[in-house]
């Protein structure tokens, strides 16, 4: 007894040593595993969200989504390419029934799109959607060329009227219903898929 109680100090100090080093062990070897497990099964959850999305996605655009109608009618007004030739037709349609004389236009295909410029973003949004820039003139009057407009905005693909310019040709029409020259400015969206290599 008188052994224990002359190293009692040192016991002590022993057992307190070898609790610090046991904590350390804990708080420098197993605390940032456990941290890392933690973060691992977060990212895990993420990833599986991830892929359920992608496979909506994917179900969706093979057809395989039943009975189910699109979620953003605006995609669906998006032709897989530039689709030119119907493009022009359509004019040439929106033309016709307007009664207004298309005079000339001028197609420019752009690389990609300026919608972050109309939602204020830094970064392009939507890189798989493109554009084609169209500038017409037009003659008619004021309700023909409003006609234009309209039914030019209401075709089945997605197209805008971005500016628009009014002349007054004072040789021909009446007082009341003047001819008018008119440009416009407009842009059809589509979306750019790429070619599969068999």
């Amino acid at each position: 007894m008188e052994r224990i109680n002359k190293y009692r100090s040192v016991i002590v100090l022993a057992l307190l040593l070898g609790f610090v080093l046991v904590f350390a062990f804990y708080w420098l070897g197993l605390s940032p595993t456990i941290d890392k497990l933690d973060e691992q099964s977060q990212e895990l959850v993420q990833i599986e969200g991830e892929k359920q999305l992608l496979q909506n996605k994917l179900d969706e655009m093979k057809g395989n989504v039943e009975g189910q109608d699109s979620i953003d009618p605006e995609w669906d007004a998006l032709p897989q390419n530039d689709m030119a030739d119907q493009l022009i037709l359509d004019i040439r349609a929106v033309t016709a029934r307007s009664e207004a004389t298309l005079k000339a236009i001028d197609f420019n295909l752009t690389g990609g799109n300026e919608l972050h410029l109309m939602f204020n973003e830094q970064e392009t949004m939507y890189p798989r959607v493109h554009e084609i820039k169209m500038n017409a003139d037009l003659e008619g009057t004021l309700s023909q060329i409003e006609s234009f407009m309209k039914e030019l905005e209401s075709l089945p693909r997605l197209m805008k009227v971005d500016s628009f310019a009014f002349q007054h040709r004072s040789e021909s029409g009446s007082i009341a219903d003047p001819i008018l020259t008119a440009t416009l400015v407009f842009t059809s969206y589509y979306e750019s898929v790429p070619k599969h290599k068999e």
